[in-house]
Parts: structure tokens; C-alpha cells; sequence
């Protein structure tokens, strides 16, 4: 744990010293340090400390972001150095979790220095916990149509990269699952690869990569019993009023599985995913929607992601 620590504390430090000569240069707000440090308490008040805060703007507020949403801080009071907060008790924050604090305005466009985290006092309750992910996670496969994924003999698909109208990457697939052979063709030349160990050689390990990528994406909610997979029932979570399960998803060391450590938001009703978010030491990514669900032979896939002005589109999918 000390290991993980250690650099996310310097890394925080250097982008908020970055990120303080530049916010004075433009005249951004800088936060540069919370108190109390340790952990705050819901209920209770806390300040941020920093500078170019100035008279509270009307269209400024200060938000948690927990990797999918920002939550905002009512404020007590507010000055140039310092903002007086209320950490409200609010069903979207969960005791032990960590948050990343900052302003933004009323389009929740960010305004202040990224890198500022904080966690809540308390720790998740543990033991049931375990139990439950066992059964979510059961819940999960088995709606994306887990009990004819092991009869599988071929997977084809299309998947496409865009950002905005720009297509960024267009590759067509073809699995036969039971060989673990996949064919991947990403422009006039077709390449196919073992699925089941990285290729030793440069002309397969691009073909490769793209391939665990897109793969892993479309079919994540299969895998998650998957030995190469550590996941956790991370309680729940609410979106725009609704709530979640949350199922942290974590690859083993070693393990074949290449995904980042995640989130997974399910839907408790048809244990869908819809929200996702890769996490980092100091920051999650920008939430992906899950998005376009449709029944491919036995499987029921989303087939269109989108993070900001970025998608990825799943087309000509058959599953035999």
C-alpha cells in the first residue's frame, strides 16, 4: 500500500505546483491543500486552502468527482485564500472512498488544478461484501448471456474508433473460440493471432493489442468470472437520481486479462452494465456510457461506448 501512496502524494504535489504557476499566469483558481487532511467527516465542515478563489462567482462551485459524477459542496463561506465547506450527508459519497475535489462552473466545465484527493472517514463494510459481488457478478454474466458463452465456435465483429466524425481505427474480427485463433485485419492485410499468449513477434503484437482492447471491451461482462480477475462489490452508487451496484474489477498479476482497474456500474434490475470507468492512483477516467445493447446469437452485448467526443461502435456482430 506504501508503494501506491508514496508517488500519488508527488505527483499531486508537482501538478498542483504546475498547475499554481500557470492558474497565476491566467488568473485560475489554484487548490493547493485541504484541511483536514486526514479524512472528512460527512456532516462536519472543511476548507480548501489556495489561491485566485477571489469573491464567489455565481456560476462557480466546488464539486467531489468520484470517477462518474461531481457532487457539489454547499458552501459556508468564501474568500480569496480559502472556501469553507459542508460535506453534506449525501447517499453518493461512501464512507472510506477517495475523491478528487475541485471548482468548476455551472457547465461543469473544470476551472482549478486537477490531482486533489480526498477521502471520506469510515471504511466500507466488509464481509457481506464478498458474498454479494459473488452473486452480482453471477447475475452479471448470466444476463449477458453467460450460459451459452462456453458453447461459442465463432465470434465475428466490426469495431470502429471515433472522435467526433473522425474514425480513428476501423477493424474487423474473426474468433473461432475453440481454436483461440483470431483473425484481425485493421487495413488491406489480415493477421491472425493466438488469443490465448502474447506473440513474441512485431508483426502480431499490434494485431494483438488492438484486439485484446476491443475484445476486452465488448466482452468484459463475460469475463468477470474469469480466474485472471479480482473483483469487489464497491456498494452502490447514484446517477442523474438513479442507483447502482458498483463492481470493482481488478486483473491478477500475471494474469492474461489486460484490463485497467475499474468500475463497473450495474443496473439493479437488469444487471446490464451502463456506466464504466477505468481508475487510476489520483484520478478514474471521464465515465464511458454503455450504450446500443442487442442480442447477438445467445450473447447481449452493448455495442456503442462514449467517453466525452470519443465512441467506439460495434457493427456486424454474429455469434455461432
Amino acid at each position: 500500500m506504501n508503494r501506491l501512496v508514496l508517488p500519488m502524494i508527488g505527483c499531486v504535489w508537482v501538478a498542483g505546483t504546475v498547475w499554481g504557476q500557470l492558474g497565476e499566469v491566467r488568473g485560475l483558481p489554484v487548490i493547493q491543500a485541504v484541511t483536514p487532511p486526514d479524512c472528512l467527516q460527512q456532516g462536519a465542515e472543511w476548507t480548501i486552502h489556495g489561491s485566485g478563489f477571489g469573491e464567489q462567482p455565481r456560476s462557480w462551485r466546488v464539486v467531489l468527482w468520484d470517477g462518474f459524477q461531481s457532487i457539489e459542496m454547499p458552501v459556508v463561506w468564501w474568500q480569496d485564500h480559502q472556501v469553507r465547506l459542508l460535506l453534506p450527508r449525501d447517499r453518493r459519497l461512501v464512507p472510506g472512498r477517495a475523491y478528487q475535489v475541485w471548482i468548476e462552473n455551472r457547465r461543469r466545465e473544470r476551472l482549478s488544478n486537477p490531482g486533489i484527493t480526498v477521502r471520506l472517514c469510515g471504511e466500507a463494510k466488509g464481509g457481506e461484501l464478498d458474498e454479494r459481488a459473488r452473486q452480482l457478478v453471477a447475475a452479471v454474466v448470466e444476463a449477458h448471456g453467460g450460459r451459452q458463452w462456453r458453447r461459442l465456435h465463432r465470434l465475428r465483429f466490426t469495431a470502429q474508433v471515433l472522435r467526433g466524425e473522425q474514425l480513428l481505427r476501423h477493424c474487423r474480427y474473426d474468433w473461432e473460440v475453440q481454436r483461440g485463433i483470431v483473425t484481425v485485419q485493421c487495413g488491406a492485410e489480415a493477421v491472425s493471432v493466438s488469443v490465448r499468449r502474447r506473440p513474441l513477434d512485431a508483426r502480431t503484437r499490434e494485431a494483438w493489442a488492438v484486439w485484446q482492447a476491443d475484445s476486452q471491451r465488448l466482452l468484459l461482462p463475460l469475463q468477470l468470472q474469469e480466474p485472471g480477475l479480482r473483483v469487489e462489490h464497491a456498494g452502490t452508487r447514484v446517477i442523474e437520481g438513479r442507483p447502482y451496484e458498483v463492481l470493482r474489477v481488478e486483473p491478477v498479476a500475471g494474469a492474461p486479462l489486460a484490463t485497467a482497474v475499474q468500475e463497473l456500474l450495474i443496473e439493479p434490475r437488469t444487471y446490464q452494465v451502463m456506466y464504466s470507468g477505468a481508475l487510476t492512483e489520483t484520478l478514474a477516467t471521464p465515465v464511458v456510457v454503455w450504450d446500443g445493447y442487442k442480442r447477438v446469437g445467445p450473447l447481449w452485448l452493448a455495442t456503442e461506448f462514449r467517453s466525452g467526443d470519443q465512441r467506439v461502435r460495434y457493427s456486424d456482430l454474429v455469434a455461432e
